[in-house]
């Protein structure tokens, strides 16, 4: 909703605030924020902080890569946003796919 009003950085801020990714949003990546670190690289591209929102989204690419045994179930499915953020929509619909052939979608909104 905020891309949709404009409020960038006020959701930049609860974001951060709220999932303790602080100043550094990259030296702050768990399994607690790691989805949302994706949706606040988009929040942060659209506001024009293009260097922050791609090195954000690369670290929770790397983060979810090294931790995808521990933490399988939501892997692909961010790796889809990621995917979908860095222009290769065909790449993320591949990703959710499998997702879904693996049956690890439990925790996906409209299943």
């Amino acid at each position: 909703m905020r891309l949709k009003t404009g409020e960038l950085n006020r959701a930049i801020t609860f974001i951060k605030s709220k999932y303790y990714l602080a100043d550094v949003p990259v030296a702050h990546l768990d399994v607690c924020n790691k989805g949302v670190a994706v949706h606040l690289s988009q929040l942060l591209a659209a506001a024009g902080q293009t260097e922050q929102a791609a090195a954000l989204r690369r670290a929770a690419s790397s983060w979810n890569d090294a931790n995808e045994a521990k933490y399988l179930g939501d892997s692909r499915r961010i790796r889809a946003g990621v995917l979908l953020l860095d222009g290769k929509p065909d790449a993320a619909l591949v990703e959710l796919a499998e997702s879904f052939r693996s049956g690890f979608y439990v925790h996906w909104w409209y299943t």
